[in-house]
């Protein structure tokens, strides 16, 4: 019995998963291109594919921070 069989015998296992209910396509697929845009940039290390990465990842961060701040807006609105 392997030490990770084991304690998930003693303790048992848990669902941890994140409840985004804001999360949507448009997240995943701004993510994703970030994540490719990183990729390039790791395997070329041009400043080109660097600047391309970062305007990526500011995309993203911005549509996620809009996307969430719209969700929490509209469940305010229904208390």
């Amino acid at each position: 019995m392997t030490i990770n069989n084991a304690e998930d015998k003693c303790l048992g296992t848990s669902n941890s998963t994140r409840r985004n209910d804001w999360w949507n396509r448009e997240c995943d697929e701004a993510v994703k291109k970030k994540n490719v845009a990183r990729q390039k940039w790791m395997k070329n290390g041009a400043e080109e594919e660097r600047k391309e990465y970062a305007d990526k990842r500011r995309a993203a961060k911005k549509l996620i921070r809009n996307t969430r701040e719209k969700w929490i807006q509209e469940e305010m609105a229904k208390i």
